[in-house]
């Protein structure tokens, strides 16, 4: 290692790997704690191609010496990009659980005709739009008090309940939305996909909340009987 600068900077390792594709080097804490002990420095740079022992990275931190190195440069760029392609993918993802629950919700509106004509038309209305891939307008679909539920709660239908099988199949897609808003409630997204996830979780709990409150009111019905 050579004579360390004015400024007290850690002259970088292995000249030599600078040129492009060299070995890798490992730098030790032994060797950071011989140059210190030589001549005090506040800062450290790694060149292309070194890396740090954990233990040389401690020892960097605990003395408070700045170091960056100038492959985490480059990694980090390539870490910003990667961000924007999984968010990317994240997504299509996101839209890709979207369309195939707004088939589901299409079926069960179909299975509600008849039944129940308000849920087979909410369901229709909010399963058409997410088949597509975008958000229904909430303004038709629901309340503000519907879009601001949090509720989990799913009421459970007994099995000798004198109810329409369709209730039955409310609380099976209740439960898959639950299933998926625990999922996406996890992932990470950048500025404006976070905006449309929160969208959809608004809309996805929205419709967890209408199809509780039916078959809550079923349910209450045949306790009644």
């Amino acid at each position: 290692m050579g004579d360390t600068t004015k400024t007290n900077c850690m002259p970088t390792y292995g000249a030599e790997q600078k040129r492009g594709e060299a070995a890798m080097h490992y730098i030790t804490e032994g060797e950071l704690r011989r140059q210190y002990a030589q001549e005090h420095f506040d800062t450290f740079q790694l060149p292309i191609g070194a890396r740090l022992t954990p233990s040389a990275r401690q020892f960097l931190i605990d003395f408070r010496i700045n170091f960056e190195s100038l492959y985490h440069k480059k990694s980090s760029v390539r870490k910003e990009k990667q961000v924007l392609c999984d968010s990317s993918t994240q997504t299509q993802a996101l839209k890709d659980d979207m369309r195939i629950l707004g088939a589901r919700l299409r079926l069960l509106a179909h299975k509600a005709l008849g039944v129940n004509n308000d849920a087979a038309q909410l369901l229709e209305c909010v399963g058409g739009a997410w088949q597509e891939g975008t958000l229904a307008k909430t303004t038709c679909c629901f309340s503000e008090q519907q879009l601001q539920s949090t509720c989990e709660t799913i009421p459970s239908l007994p099995l000798n309940a004198c109810v329409h099988t369709v209730y039955f199949e409310m609380t099976v897609m209740c439960l898959e939305l639950l299933r998926c808003i625990h999922f996406w409630n996890s992932a990470c997204f950048d500025e404006a996909a976070s905006r449309f996830l929160d969208s959809w979780m608004q809309q996805a709990h929205a419709v967890f909340c209408v199809l509780t409150t039916y078959v809550e009111q079923v349910k209450e019905g045949t306790s009644g009987d």
